[in-house]
């Protein structure tokens, strides 16, 4: 492998070309010669012999490591070897059909026979009107090749080839947040309490196969510590399948059963492996909270999710998703006990797929429900696919121990919107009851009226006759059959309807949304119904909504709150700085009210902060603070509230621990899809789009979030590091699998920065672009413009040899005291050449 200094070389020597207003190409094949007046040179470099460069930019025989490009899009690192050519000043390189084929080359349309598949021959050999361009400087290639030659790929496609399944490591990702209480005595009813909430999510990727473990611990006053396992699987991902394989316990996905918790086998198709253009959800939770209240989010029981939110309005869109199925409940606990709880609907919309796109499920496992007395093997599979005319069609089954169900759908896209439509059978075999056979029927709606600008994100409709039970229903009623207990018990919902909207009103009158959804039971009277609508616009640097929430229960008992909240930024719309406020109302007026101040700050945007006063009907006025601090190491927060009646205070801590091969890396955020960053020496350099994220005293970093199966360009920030180091590249590209920990490696230079003035005895400048060499042939750099050598070194003496043509000399320097501040970051010094 060349050294990158002697490619600094050759760069130097064509910028100084370029310098005296010569042209001087980068690509080292060129039709028509140059010629170059060297006496436009000055001092010694007149005596240089431009003829070298008459066909551009010469290349070294050897070995490079390039970023290749065809036609602008980039395909990776290569290793490409240059030979030399008789009769040519520059080294070439040339191509297979092989490494064609790997760069997009439609061979067929190349032509090439059999027997010259494996031969290497220059690009313009195989495709007369390919060009190839190399820029050294910044070892850089480019093919062009007509399109005509090109196999047809969809828009933002990735060869699978440049995937990178990662390195062997380690992690613990984990979410802590504790809450304390405390009441005075004046008989307020609020009571002291503590509660504990640590989420974790850890893991190992060995091999290709990724194992995960995400789990919570829980404790509250007087209950006891709860612990609960989310899940527990082993994964490995299979490209040409475009699959996952997943073994232990976890969730399918509910795009056309109903999410169900499992332990045993999936095999399921992986469409994030598909093109953008090619693709056909944990769903964001938005509220309101009257003081810095407590979050938590359930699904099926288990909890998901909980934290602590600042008063007013909150969203949480962070959650690890468990499935499409399943409704979520979101119970907000404020700082003086009161708690409201409302739901939010989690399901799939009409599931449409391209022509010729197939996605797959295929289920072995058995029943994972603590509720339940015996927990059933079963399987279950599906299997969708894009046929003609815009049709999607679908079908499914599902298996168990005294159960049966099959589905039959189809997705269709109009003009008047996306529909499916689906029926499943189900049957369940009962010993003490007749056994139970019925329908369920299943619409989904999606349009967006470009017209009216109103988008219904989701419409769906589900009704199902009275012997119709999903799989963990049915189990749950064999249970009940065999303890001889009445069925109507398990209140089998006859029928739903949900609602999602969003209506833009025009740029200057803001949008509306609504969200609602109603739902009935079989052998109840009554239906439970949620309604949410709101609006929000902006006034020059206002921003303002106004939301109602309506609830009524199965009994008919119903609860309507309202809120208007505002938002305004201060000290300039960039400042960091705003305020925000807003009032709650119910069905008997005033509940409460709040305004505060918040901001985030730091160079790199590492903290932020608030302070507010809140206003409620019951208890009075209340005082808080809280503020975020992300380091490299942790993302640390805190909250502290003080009313007549209470004091509240919670303090929480998240990120994650890396292991791999050289230690442990610390990392404020953790994500699915990491990045272990290594840049020796450059402690302190961060990583731009992850705030808080900066290279430790090892010369390591994790960047949380990447996207799988995309280029992704992680770039570094120097800002920080020593000016003794230098990152001789500061952006990269890489293309990670789904779960992987990729390494990418930032090479360094470490030394003083040193320009050393140097000229002969006789008083003659050194020849331009002159080789320097240490005193173990190391290249190290190069004679520039007035006879400065530019180098870094550990040390601050020693000696240096120059080389150019057949005749070299010895130089020694010795830096003196002189700050290195006085001299904008460089040590000067003058040195003979011997």
């Amino acid at each position: 492998m060349l050294s990158a200094l002697s490619i600094n070389k050759s760069f130097a020597i064509g910028m100084a070309i370029l310098a005296v207003g010569f042209w001087c190409g980068t690509s080292y094949a060129q039709d028509e010669p140059a010629s170059f007046n060297s006496s436009f040179l000055m001092g010694s470099a007149r005596d240089m012999d431009t003829s070298l460069y008459s066909h551009g930019n010469p290349v070294s025989a050897g070995e490079y490591r390039l970023d290749m490009y065809v036609n602008g899009q980039w395909f990776g690192k290569q290793d490409i070897v240059f030979k030399p050519v008789p009769g040519e000043k520059s080294a070439e390189t040339c191509f297979t059909a092989e490494e064609l084929q790997f760069y997009g080359v439609d061979v067929e349309s190349v032509g090439a026979p059999d027997i010259e598949v494996k031969k290497c021959k220059p690009l313009s050999e195989w495709i007369g009107q390919a060009q190839s361009r190399l820029e050294i400087s910044s070892l850089r290639m480019d093919l062009t090749i007509p399109q005509e030659n090109m196999r047809r790929e969809a828009r933002g496609y990735v060869n699978p080839e440049l995937w990178d399944r990662g390195i062997d490591a380690g992690f613990i990702g984990y979410d802590l947040n504790a809450t304390t209480i405390r009441a005075d005595e004046s008989g307020s009813g609020i009571s002291n309490s503590d509660n504990l909430y640590l989420g974790m999510n850890s893991g190992v990727n060995v091999a290709g196969w990724q194992l995960r473990h995400n789990s919570s611990v829980s404790r509250r006053s007087g209950d006891g510590y709860d612990f609960q396992k989310t899940s527990t699987f082993a994964r490995r991902a299979f490209s040409k399948i475009r699959s996952n394989l997943t073994i232990g316990d976890s969730f399918t996905s509910g795009e056309l059963f109903d999410s169900v918790a499992y332990r045993g086998m999936n095999l399921s198709s992986e469409d994030r492996m598909l093109p953008d253009s090619m693709r056909g959800y944990a769903p964001v939770i938005r509220g309101v909270a009257s003081t810095n209240a407590r979050v938590e989010v359930r699904q099926n029981g288990n909890l998901l999710y909980s934290t602590t939110v600042s008063p007013g309005n909150f969203v949480i869109d962070d959650l690890y998703p468990t499935g499409f199925g399943g409704d979520l409940d979101v119970l907000v606990t404020e700082a003086d006990g009161q708690q409201r709880t409302f739901s939010v609907p989690y399901s799939s919309i009409a599931q449409l797929l391209r022509e010729g796109i197939g996605r797959h499920s295929v289920t072995v496992a058995q029943l994972r429900n603590d509720e339940l007395e015996d927990e059933p093997l079963f399987m279950q599979a599906t299997y969708q696919r894009g046929l003609y005319h815009d049709i999607t069609g679908y079908l499914g089954s599902t298996v168990s121990q005294g159960y049966r169900s099959v589905l039959v759908g189809a997705g269709l896209a109009t003009e008047l919107g996306a529909f499916s439509f689906d029926v499943t059978r189900s049957q369940t075999e009962f010993r003490n009851n007749d056994d139970k056979f019925g329908n369920s029927v299943r619409i989904n709606y999606s349009k967006m009226l470009n017209q009216t600008n109103t988008n219904f994100t989701l419409a769906a409709y589900r009704y199902s006759t009275k012997g119709f039970y999903g799989l963990s229903d049915a189990m749950f009623a064999r249970e009940f059959d065999e303890q001889q207990l009445s069925l109507a018990a398990l209140r089998n919902q006859k029928s739903q309807f949900q609602l999602t909207l969003n209506q833009s009103l025009g740029r200057r009158y803001g949008s509306l949304y609504f969200t609602g959804s109603v739902r009935d039971f079989w052998d109840t009277e009554g239906e439970t119904k949620q309604y949410q609508m709101g609006y929000n616009n902006r006034f020059r640097s206002v921003s303002y909504g106004i939301s109602a929430i309506r609830t009524t229960t199965q009994e008919g008992d119903a609860d309507n709150q309202f809120d208007l909240s505002f938002t305004m930024p201060i000290g300039g719309g960039y400042s960091g700085q705003y305020i925000d406020g807003g009032v709650s109302l119910d069905d008997d007026g005033y509940t409460s009210s709040r305004a505060g101040i918040n901001g985030y700050g730091g160079d790199r945007n590492q903290y932020n902060y608030g302070m507010r006063v809140t206003d409620n009907e019951q208890n009075g006025s209340t005082v808080g603070v809280n503020g975020e601090y992300r380091s490299r190491f942790a993302s640390v927060n805190g909250s502290y509230s003080y009313s007549d009646d209470y004091q509240q205070a919670s303090a929480g801590a998240r990120g994650a621990f890396v292991a791999h091969k050289d230690g442990i890396t610390m990392t404020p955020q953790h994500g699915d899809t990491m990045v272990l960053i290594e840049a020796k020496d450059a402690k302190g350099a961060g990583v731009v789009s992850a705030s808080g994220v900066e290279v430790d005293d090892f010369g390591y970093a994790v960047l949380p979030y990447v996207t799988p199966y995309r280029m992704n360009r992680i770039t570094l920030d120097p800002n920080g590091i020593d000016r003794n180091v230098e990152l001789k590249g500061t952006s990269r590209k890489l293309a990670p699998y789904a779960g992987s920990i990729t390494k990418m490696t930032f090479e360094t230079e470490k030394g003083l920065p040193i320009l050393i003035k140097a000229h002969r005895r006789d008083g003659i400048s050194l020849p331009f672009a002159a080789r320097v060499f240490d005193l173990s042939g190391n290249e190290v750099g190069v004679v520039g413009q007035s006879s400065v050598i530019f180098v870094r070194r550990e040390q601050r003496q020693g000696v240096l040899t120059v080389k150019w043509g057949g005749e070299q000399c010895r130089l020694t320097y010795q830096l003196g005291d002189v700050s290195p501040e006085q001299e904008f970051g460089f040590e000067k010094t003058n040195a003979i050449c011997h």
